[in-house]
């Protein structure tokens, strides 16, 4: 795996490596998740956060079978990152926000300024790193 790709890629259709990594723990620090068996319990101020970025977890809930939030372990950090539903709602939104953007037709993805500076730094999702 080249270094691109293990700071940050597509995970099926959630964020994985480095960056989705650093989101997942961003996102409990502040109390957004709560780590739970094998997912995640989305807090009442989640709630909000979800809600505020246009995504409706109520309405996630109830699509279909899968999970609504499950524990990913990354391939390269071998520590857990956001998957399910609600994973997948992530990573579509931050396509959509042009917070993130695809490198080429690869699975490596990198976060554009836009979104650094709205999405990932507010967070404290540290972005400046060097992956070996």
């Amino acid at each position: 795996m080249n270094s691109e790709t293990k700071y940050c890629r597509s995970c099926y259709n959630h964020l994985a490596g480095y960056v989705g990594v650093s989101l997942t723990e961003a996102l409990e620090k502040k109390g957004i998740l709560k780590k739970q068996n094998t997912g995640y319990n989305i807090t009442e101020s989640g709630l909000k956060f979800f809600n505020s970025l246009g995504i409706s977890v109520q309405a996630l809930d109830k699509s279909n079978n899968r999970p609504l939030t499950r524990q990913c372990i990354d391939g390269s950090e071998r520590r857990p990152h956001l998957a399910g539903k609600l994973g997948d709602a992530l990573l579509q939104t931050l396509f959509e926000k042009r917070w993130v953007r695809r490198l080429g037709e690869s699975r490596a993805i990198v976060p554009t300024d836009k979104g650094e500076r709205a999405f990932f730094l507010p967070l404290g999702v540290p972005l400046n790193v060097t992956i070996h």
